[in-house]
């Protein structure tokens, strides 16, 4: 069913303490930001990111307008367009909204080999403007609500040496 408010699930990359990366959750732990931008700019090694997480299709429909979006596409375009190697894991439905999320992030370059596609829909956000503010209105996370990791995920994951999600 779908909803006017979804949660954030956590998804479980502790349980494989093995894996050579670093946790990167920005809004949770802001020296984390610190500790990337000490690591771009001292290692010799430049950094790999991952983002692990959420996509879809923005609706606008007052516009007639859609965009792709969600916080870990619109993340893995920004690490990527600042000229850090990125590549992106997550699920899209096997629809016209999944094949245009995933022609956006390979005409941006990021790595897209762990990007499922699942039958059924991908995921949508209605969002309406209000005085230039974005009005999020409804969504449904469509095939992203049984995302799990797989263990081909987390071998993928050893190539990074961050990850956020």
């Amino acid at each position: 069913s779908c909803s006017k408010v979804v949660m954030d699930e956590e998804i479980d990359l502790q349980h494989k303490p093995s894996l050579p990366f670093k946790m990167l959750k920005l809004w949770d732990d802001p020296i984390l930001i610190l500790e990337l931008l000490d690591s771009l700019t001292s290692s010799t090694i430049p950094p790999k990111i991952c983002i692990v997480g959420d996509n879809c299709v923005d609706l606008y429909p007052v516009q007639t307008k859609k965009f792709v979006g969600g916080n870990g596409v619109n993340t893995a375009v920004a690490v990527q367009r600042n000229g850090i190697h990125c590549g992106y894991l997550g699920i899209v439905g096997n629809d016209e909204d999944g094949k245009l999320i995933i022609e956006t992030l390979q005409k941006e370059k990021i790595d897209c080999q762990r990007l499922r596609q699942s039958e059924g829909k991908t995921a949508w956000t209605i969002v309406h403007l209000e005085d230039g503010e974005r009005i999020f209105f409804e969504d449904c996370l469509e095939v992203q609500r049984d995302f799990e990791l797989e263990e081909k995920d987390y071998q993928y994951l050893k190539q990074y040496n961050w990850v956020h999600h």
